[in-house]
C-alpha cells in the first residue's frame, strides 16, 4: 500500500533536517580545512572543541555535582572518543579528499552493525561495503597510507562512539545533553596542547570561522539530527545519513577542487548502498516503521529514550542500537 501524505510529511521534514545537519558537519569540515595551512589540523580541531565546549556550557548548564565515579568515567571516555574521532578525521583531510575520508569513516559503524544484523542473509551488504571501501582506498593507487590510516582511526572512533553513547544514553538520569556538554569539555582538555600550540598563529579572521565551525559543525548538527529523529524515526535518519559520503564528494569537488575518479565514485556508491539497505532492512526486521515514517511517541517510552544526543543517529545507527553520532 503506497504511503499516505500524512506518512510522507515527516519523511520530508526529516530529510530537510538531516540535509541541513549534514551540510553543517561537512561545511564545517570544508571551512576548517581552509585554516589547516595556518593553524594545522590539530590546532583547528582543538580550537573548535574549545569554542564548542564553552558554548555548550553556556547553553546547557550541566550539573557538576551529584554524579558517581562511574558516571564521570563514562563521560571521560565519551569525550576521549569524540576527541580521537574528530582529530583523526581532520588529520586525514590533510591527505585525502573529503568524500574519500567520509566514506572510510562510515565503514566503522557499518562494520559494527554487521555484527548485530538479525538475519545472516543481510551480511552480504557488509561485503558490498568492503568492496566499495577497496575501490575508494585503492591499495597501491596513490592515496597516502597516512591518510588512509587516519581515516581508519576515525572509523574506529565512530564505531566506539556508538557503543559509548549507547551506554551514556542508557544510564543518563536526564536527557543526555548534560553528558554531551561535559564530554565536549573533556575533548577540549585532551586537545588543549594542540590548541595552545596554535594560539600564536590565530588571527582575527580565523575567529569567526572557528566559531561557525564549532556552533554549526557540533551543536547545530546534533540538534538537527535530534529533531529529525523526533519527527520521523532513528531508522529513517540512519538511512538518510548513509548519503553523507555523496555530500562529502560533492562539497569536496565544489569547494576544495577535489576531483574523484570513476573507481572512487563507484566505491562511494557501493558503501552508500550498503548503508541504506542495511539500515532499512534491519529496521524492517526489527519491527518496521509504520509505513516508513514513525513518530517518536509511537514507542511508548521512546519520548525519553529517543531524545538523547546519544540517539542522534548516523549511518548504521539502527544496526548498532540507534546510538551513532555526529562529529
Amino acid at each position: 500500500m503506497p504511503p499516505t501524505a500524512e506518512q510522507l510529511r515527516p519523511l520530508g521534514v526529516a530529510a530537510g533536517l538531516v540535509l541541513c545537519a549534514s551540510l553543517a558537519v561537512q561545511g564545517s569540515a570544508v571551512l576548517s580545512h581552509a585554516m589547516f595551512a595556518d593553524l594545522g589540523a590539530g590546532g583547528v580541531s582543538g580550537l573548535r572543541f574549545l569554542l564548542a565546549a564553552l558554548l555548550a556550557l553556556v547553553l546547557v548548564r550541566p550539573r557538576w555535582r551529584g554524579r558517581d565515579p562511574a558516571a564521570w568515567a563514562w563521560i571521560a571516555v565519551y569525550g576521549t572518543v569524540i576527541a580521537v574521532m574528530n582529530l583523526a578525521m581532520y588529520r586525514s583531510l590533510e591527505h585525502l579528499p573529503l568524500g574519500v575520508a567520509v566514506t572510510i569513516e562510515l565503514c566503522g559503524p557499518l562494520a559494527l552493525g554487521a555484527t548485530r544484523l538479525p538475519h545472516p542473509a543481510l551480511r552480504v551488504f557488509p561485503v558490498v561495503s568492503l568492496a566499495g571501501l577497496v575501490l575508494v582506498a585503492r591499495p597501491g593507487g596513490g592515496l597516502p597510507l597516512t591518510g588512509l590510516a587516519l581515516a581508519g582511526c576515525a572509523a574506529l572512533g565512530l564505531a566506539a562512539y556508538a557503543v559509548v553513547a549507547e551506554r551514556i544514553s542508557a544510564t543518563s538520569d536526564g536527557n543526555g545533553w548534560e553528558e554531551l556538554a561535559l564530554a565536549l569539555v573533556v575533548a577540549a582538555a585532551w586537545t588543549l596542547p594542540l590548541t595552545a600550540g596554535s594560539l600564536p598563529d590565530v588571527e582575527a579572521g580565523h575567529l569567526p570561522r572557528l566559531a561557525v565551525a564549532a556552533a554549526f559543525g557540533v551543536l547545530l548538527a546534533f540538534g538537527l539530527d535530534f529533531l529529525a529523529v523526533r519527527v520521523s524515526s532513528a531508522r529513517v535518519v540512519a538511512v538518510l545519513l548513509s548519503f553523507d559520503p555523496v555530500l562529502g564528494a560533492v562539497l569536496g569537488w565544489l569547494f576544495m577542487a577535489q576531483d574523484l575518479g570513476t573507481p572512487t565514485l563507484l566505491g562511494i556508491a557501493l558503501v552508500v548502498s550498503a548503508g541504506v539497505v542495511t539500515c532499512g532492512l534491519h529496521g524492517a526486521a526489527a519491527g518496521g516503521s509504520h509505513g516508513g515514517a514513525r513518530r517518536v511517541h509511537d514507542h511508548g517510552d521512546a519520548d525519553e529514550a529517543d531524545q538523547r544526543p546519544g540517539d542522534v543517529v548516523a549511518v548504521g545507527a539502527e544496526a548498532v542500537g540507534d546510538h551513532a553520532p555526529r562529529e
